[in-house]
Order: structure tokens, then sequence, then C-alpha cells
């Protein structure tokens, strides 16, 4: 990774930080704003990084979520949690793919691993997505 690419991976993770002070402090406002632009780093850095930094974004989407659902959104704390869903499933269908093909035995363990950190990320995303679906249960 370019000293580039780490000085934004610093600056996505500040503004996540941010983002989760102004949502305890309950200014939701600034608190999408603030981790809007880090979703928008993100996915810049996605298309110049690629693959090595798939699952960092994954928690960006839960913590926009989770300040929609602090705002009672819990429609748009849904749609977010899908989208981390659906980038996680795709994450899994490719390292799957490259743990079948890799023969070497050091790497195949470090993908083992990061796919064992998409398993957590995974059950962390459906805890939420069931936490939204009881949100929008209560309320209809």
């Amino acid at each position: 990774m370019t000293d580039q690419s780490q000085f934004r991976k610093l600056k996505i993770l500040s503004f996540n930080n941010l983002s989760c002070i102004f949502k305890k402090k309950r200014k939701f406002g600034v608190a999408l704003r603030a981790i809007n632009y880090a979703l928008k780093m993100e996915e810049d850095l996605l298309s110049v990084v690629g693959n090595q930094e798939k699952y960092d974004i994954i928690p960006t989407y839960l913590n926009k979520a989770a300040i929609f659902n602090q705002m009672k959104r819990h429609d748009e704390a849904l749609e977010t949690i899908k989208k981390a869903r659906t980038h996680i499933e795709e994450i899994e269908q490719e390292m799957t793919a490259q743990i079948e093909k890799t023969a070497e035995e050091g790497e195949k363990k470090r993908l083992l691993e990061k796919r064992y950190y998409g398993m957590y990320m995974k059950m962390i995303i459906f805890y939420n997505l069931a936490a939204e679906k009881e949100h929008l249960h209560l309320r209809s």
C-alpha cells in the first residue's frame, strides 16, 4: 500500500470516529456528513487498491446504519445494512475462489484468516438486520 493510500485510510478512520462522536452527541446531521465522507473515500480507495482492503468498508456501512437507527430512520438503516451484506457476500465468493486456486499454504492460511474475519462481520450484519427489521415491525 502506498503512503497516499495509507494516509487516506487514516482519514477514513478519523471521519468514522468523528461520526461516532457526533452520533453520541446527537448531532446526527454532522455525523451523517462525516460518515458519508468516509464512505466516499472508502469507495474511492477500493477502486484503486482492489481486493486487499475490501472488508474495511463494512464497519463504515454499519456505523452509518447505527446513525440512521438513532435517528429512527430504520428504513434507511436497513438499506445501508443490506449494502454491507451484499458487499460481504461478493467478497466471500471471491475469497472462496482464491482459496480454491491457491496452492501455497502460507497464502491459503492468510486468506482463511481474512475469511474468518468476514464471517465475524457477517454475524454483526445479520444481528443488525434483525434489529432493524424488528424496529420496522414495531413501527407498522
